[in-house]
């Protein structure tokens, strides 16, 4: 059985290999425990709801980046002091309509939210696909106010969650501290790629989103689509064609090329 799925099963009595059996039982749910997945994997938040999220095997935690990069323990937030700023579910049309998605409302002084995925098994090459909205609070248009305070970072644990650090964090910000700038999101679908070459074996993924000053910005992130593969390389081809207007000493030559992906 694969990890971290739900399966239905049914059941019946047989007493000896001669004798009559009985019916089948009605159909119940169980799911294996969460364990390391293979790729390609994938989360679109379509089976989500607004009890049920984060999905099986996601987790959700409350606490500054700056902290955990410097050894903090991550807070879950059933526990955190801070119930304002953490993802969501959301099925909306704002930012992107896309069948229920991730989003968290980045606000005030005391956003911290971690968004983590479950253990994903990499291999060679693989990368990271996601999908971004930024829109104003509970609307569709763009993100508004100054927002310098504001961040959103991907962050890969490469020990499987036990520590997560700078070095490994993709950073969106408005401070020129990032490696993007987070006000360049739009409130359209914004598609981002980030590569895990260097990273093998078991990580785990954390979305964060942060607000640490008041009065300067309420706006939604919203996040879908998120897929971890390796991508299949197609190498280009060339097919030599007939020859024509073949003199003595010339000829016209022809290929069909078709390119790599």
């Amino acid at each position: 059985l694969k990890a971290s799925t739900q399966y239905l099963v049914r059941v019946k009595s047989l007493c000896t290999a001669i004798s009559s059996e009985s019916a089948f039982t009605s159909e119940s749910i169980f799911y294996t425990l969460c364990g390391a997945t293979a790729l390609p994997w994938m989360e679109d938040f379509s089976q989500a709801t607004a009890t049920m999220f984060p999905p099986r095997c996601w987790a959700r935690y409350d606490q500054k980046a700056s902290d955990v990069f410097g050894g903090a323990e991550l807070k879950n937030v059933t526990t955190s002091s801070f119930l304002s700023g953490i993802w969501q579910y959301d099925n909306s049309t704002y930012g992107m309509n896309t069948g229920g998605k991730a989003k968290i409302n980045i606000i005030g002084s005391s956003t911290y939210g971690w968004l983590v995925t479950p253990s994903i098994r990499l291999e060679v090459n693989s990368v990271l696909e996601f999908d971004l909205s930024f829109t104003k609070h509970n609307s569709s248009d763009k993100a508004t106010d100054t927002r310098a305070d504001d961040k959103f970072i991907v962050i890969v644990s490469d020990n499987g969650g036990a520590t997560w650090e700078r070095k490994n964090a993709t950073i969106w910000s408005n401070d020129s501290t990032g490696d993007y700038v987070l006000n360049d999101i739009t409130n359209g679908v914004n598609h981002f790629q980030i590569d895990l070459s260097k990273y093998s074996g078991v990580v785990k993924i954390a979305f964060y989103a942060e607000s640490s000053v008041t009065g300067n910005g309420n706006n939604d992130l919203h996040l879908d689509n998120i897929k971890v593969h390796k991508p299949h390389v197609t190498p280009p081809t060339v097919v030599t064609l007939d020859a024509d207007n073949i003199g003595d000493n010339t000829a016209t030559l022809h290929r069909r090329i078709t390119e790599g992906t």
